[in-house]
Order: C-alpha cells, then structure tokens, then sequence
C-alpha cells in the first residue's frame, strides 16, 4: 500500500501558519512559539521562502544581526524544496534526509495546499507499521491473541 502525503495530510490537516517577508525576525519567532512550531511559510503573492529555526541559528544569531531590525525576506530560505499531494511519503523523507530539510510546503498548481515536517512523516510512517504489525498479527494469530495482549499490557500499568 503507497502512503502520500495527502494522507498525512488528511490525518494533521492542512493549517499552514505563514508570515510575510516584510515581518520582524522577532515576530517571527514569537509566532513560531506561541504556534509551537519550526517553520513559517513566508508568503507574499505566492509562496516565496520558507523560514525556519535553522534560519534564525545561522542567519541571525550567528551573524550578529538584530531580530527587531532584520526582516523574515533577508534571512529566509529561498531555495525551496516542495511537496506534491500525491508522492509517496518514503520517498519524501528520503528527499528531506537526502537535502537535509525538516519542513517541505506542499504546493498544487502554485497554491500552498499543507505543509509537512520530518516528524508529522516519521509519525505517519510508525502509525502505518503499527497498523501492518496488528493486522498481520491477526491474519497469523487470529483477534484472541491482540485482545489478549492488550488485557496484559493494562494490568501491567495497573500495578
């Protein structure tokens, strides 16, 4: 069975927080927290950047900049690394490993669709070979021994 990223996609949702290029370095990151996550998509007509918590480490901190004066669009990623819906979700972790990216936009048709990071993928992935495990597992054993193991495993918590 191929998993895509329109899976995972259906399963996280497709909420995108985003800023515009002109932003403060410092509301960015302040969005970043209160939202609690490591990107923003950084948008102005059309997807132009992507910002991250890597950006901030080497093009701010380490550059002495000041994240009140310096704007998201000098210091954002513009080499993008994008998504489509339909791409098999191994095959974009690889990608993600290979280029060494947390987050990929997923775009269709130039419109920002979702976005993924390496760990909503890594989620996806463990969920679905939990998922093979158990049904093999029946297919083999039949339902008893899953019921049974399930019965183990909350007296064992209960103790």
């Amino acid at each position: 069975m191929t998993m895509t990223v329109r899976d995972v996609l259906r399963h996280k949702g497709t909420k995108v927080h985003t800023i515009a290029p002109d932003a403060t370095v410092r509301t960015a990151v302040e969005r970043m927290n209160q939202e609690r996550v490591g990107s923003l998509v950084v948008v102005g007509p059309g997807v132009v950047g992507i910002f991250t918590e890597r950006d901030v480490l080497t093009r701010v901190v380490v550059a002495g900049r000041s994240p009140e004066e310096t704007r998201v669009g000098e210091v954002m990623s513009v080499r993008l690394s994008c998504a489509s819906l339909d791409e098999d979700v191994r095959e974009v972790v690889k990608r993600m490993t290979r280029e060494r990216r947390r987050h990929l936009p997923v775009i269709v048709d130039s419109h920002l669709v979702g976005l993924v990071s390496i760990g909503d993928l890594t989620d996806w992935i463990s969920r679905y070979l939990d998922e093979q495990v158990t049904e093999l597992t029946e297919y083999i054993a039949g339902p008893a021994v899953r019921r049974r193991d399930e019965i183990r495993v909350f007296a064992r918590s209960r103790l």
